[in-house]
Parts: structure tokens; sequence; C-alpha cells
């Protein structure tokens, strides 16, 4: 019996069954070693069921108790009675009634597939017999990151993602902005040619983008000057046509432009001298009499009385001067019997300023030729009137027994 049991020790400690070898001294029996440790249904990968446990190396039940679960490299087993054990590298140590699982060698790394994820969308994530496996998706494949900008990606065939061509976003058009976003892909929004000037007329060239055109602003009318304000638009600013004049009118035809027309001095009014200065204007001054030596006045004045003047020289018993008075309103008194031209004779008298009458009249009354129709000593009418019917005057002189004054009408 003891050379029996030696070899069959020799053959545990062999390695052909993992157990641990207790020390024997000339292959005596330990006084606490029990041969049922050793039972036949002991198996490294097997169960072992018993009560008290002891120490248990590799399925090898402990001494005073029944074998508990023995644990070999890569499995586990089980003790379906007694206290916990632990095992150690495929020794099972077991408490009372047996010993649970024991550990040994590499544990298992997956239960199902989803404990495999590498995060890599071209490899499938599997679990087989315990060991992740990532075989890659084949060539083609989607690995798309959901991103719209940056191109289709597809799996090579070995498991790497690769990117594709990302979409162009330039549309060729200087009128478009272009971009990408993400989620909704290639976008072209149009630009804003508003250069916020009324001003311009703003457009957009597909070519050469934005155009800024200069508005007309020219209103045809040469008496405005044309520009355009920013902010408000075109203005038409009324030319200035003031020529520092005083002398003329200053006005504006849209179509030629600035005029100057002379003023019109005349105020009606054949006593005044009427003209202009550039700088203070029109002026009306009142024509004056004066008197000379000798008994004629020049054109535009009229005798209204004679005069001994020393300064003319000897009188010699008569007058020697002459006082002129202009020949204008609508009626004066002459020395003589003649009227100047645009006047006419409406009746005579003595006037002893004029001289002696020597018991005839010496002067005359000048009446303007002006009206529809007016009286006149005498049988002829100014040009411009003719007679329509003589009388007799008396203040024409004496009437002679015949009419000695006619009427003139206007022709």
């Amino acid at each position: 019996m003891r050379t029996g049991l030696g070899s069959l020790l020799l053959f545990f400690c062999a390695g052909l069954i993992p157990v641990s070898c207790m020390s024997f001294s000339g292959l005596e029996r330990p006084n606490d070693w029990d041969p049922s440790a050793i039972d036949g249904d002991a198996s490294p990968d097997g169960p072992s069921a018993g009560g008290s446990g002891g120490k248990s190396d590799g399925g090898k039940s402990g001494a005073g108790g029944n074998a508990g679960a023995a644990a070999s490299s890569g499995s586990s087993g089980s003790n379906p009675g007694g206290s916990a054990g632990s095992g150690n590298g495929g020794s099972s140590v077991g408490g009372s009634g047996g010993g649970s699982s024991g550990s040994g060698g590499s544990p298992p790394t997956c239960k199902s597939a989803t404990d495999c994820n590498d995060n890599n969308a071209c490899t499938k994530d599997d679990c087989v017999g315990g060991q992740c496996a990532y075989p890659p998706y084949q060539a083609g494949a989607s690995c798309d990151d959901n991103t719209l900008c940056n191109g289709h990606e597809t799996c090579d065939g070995n498991g790497q993602c690769k990117q594709g061509p990302a979409p162009s976003v330039d549309d060729g058009n200087a009128c478009t902005q272009d971009s990408c976003d993400p989620q909704t892909g290639v976008k072209h929004t149009a630009v804003n040619c508003d250069d916020s000037n009324v001003c311009t007329t703003d457009t957009c060239n597909n070519s050469s983008g934005c155009q800024h055109t200069q508005v007309n602003v020219d209103d045809g009318n040469v008496c405005t000057t044309d520009s355009c304000n920013p902010a408000s638009g075109p203005v038409h600013t009324p030319v200035n046509c003031n020529d520092g004049n005083a002398c003329t009118t200053d006005s504006c035809n849209p179509g030629s432009g600035c005029g100057h027309a002379p003023v019109n001095v005349d105020d009606g009014n054949s006593c005044t001298t009427d003209s202009c200065d550039p700088s203070s204007g029109v002026k009306h001054v009142a024509q004056q009499g004066f008197s000379q030596c000798g008994y004629s006045c020049p054109a535009g004045f009229h005798s209204s009385s004679y005069s001994c003047n020393f300064s003319c020289g000897s009188c010699s018993g008569s007058n020697n001067s002459v006082s002129c008075e202009p020949s204008c309103g609508s009626s004066f008194n002459a020395c003589g019997y003649s009227c100047p031209a645009g006047y006419h004779p409406s009746a005579y008298s003595c006037n002893f300023s004029c001289g002696s009458c020597s018991g005839s009249n010496n002067s005359v009354t000048c009446g303007e030729d002006a009206g529809s129709s007016f009286q006149t000593c005498g049988y002829s009418c100014p040009a411009g009137y003719h007679s329509t019917g003589s009388s007799c005057n008396f203040s024409c002189g004496s009437c002679s027994g015949s009419n000695n004054s006619t009427t003139c009408a206007k022709n």
C-alpha cells in the first residue's frame, strides 16, 4: 500500500493533475491524511461535494471534509454545499461544507457583444468564446459622422474609416455667400449689396459682385444745380442769376438759363429825367428850368418869360434874356404862339412876362397831344389825329365871323 500510494502521489506531482504536492516523509501517511481525498471522482474540472472543508489544491479535497469545487486554468468549478472557499491558481481552499468557484489564468473578456465596443464604425463588435472579436466591415460600408460638410465617410475594408470628398461650396457666383451647415449642407445666401447710399442704384453682377451705380440727378432744368445727398437723395438747388446789377431784372429760363433784362426806368412823367445806376438803381430826376441870354430855348424847353439881364449886355429899353422851362407835363404856358412837337395850342393870352401885349395876346397854352380827342386852336390836327369839326373858341382869339378852332380825334 505504501508503494502504491507513493506512485500515485508521484503521478499527481508530475503535473498530470494540477495539485499542490504535500510533503511526505519516506512516503509515510500523515496523521491527518484521509484516503477519501483522492477519490476517483475528484477532477480538475469537476464538482466536489462534501462536508467541512480543508485546503484543496487543484481539485484535491482538503482533509476533514469532502472535496470542494476545483478550478483549473481557464475554467471554473462549482461547490453546491458548505461555506465559501477561495481558489488560487487552481487551488481551492474550502470552508465547512466545501469551497466556491476559484479563478485561474486570464479571465473571460466578454459575455456578449455589448462588452466589446471599440468605438470603431468600421468593425463589427462580437464576442466569440468569451473573447472580443472585431472583424472589419467590407469596403464601402458607411461610417458617416453625420456631418454634411466634410464628405461621406466609408470603410476601407481594413477597419479604417476614410473621409470622402467634401462637397463643393463655391458656386462661382459673386452674388452669393457660400457656406456649409453640418446639418443641412451647402448654402448659397444672396449677398447684401445695399451700401445705404440713396445716391446709388445697387445691383449685383454674377461675375464681378456688387455694383453701385450713381443715380441720375439731372432734372433737365438749367436753372437748378443738381446734386445728391447720400441720406436724402437728389437735390435740385436753384441757380443764382443775380448779376449784381440793379439795372437789370434777373430771371431764369429752364431751357436757356439766366437772363438779365434791363429794368424800365420810364416813370411816365415827361418832366423827369429817368436813368439807372447799377449800384443804386433807377433814378427819376425832375427837369429844371434855366435862364440864358437871348430869346430862344433849346429843344425840349420853351420860353416862359423874358427879362433884362445886364450880364447879357445892354438892354436898350428891351429884354435881352429868356427863362427856359422844360416842355413837359400835360400842359404849360409859353411865350409866343407856337407849341413844341407833341403839344398843340389850346388857348392864347396876354402875359406881360412875355413882353408888351400891344393890344394882342403874346403867350400860348400848350396842351399835350394825348387822349382820344382834344380841341386845338386853328384848323389842323397833329399827326395821328384828324379833324372832326371846327368851332369858334374865344380862348383862341376873335372869331371875326368865322370859326377859329377844331376838334381832333385819334386816328
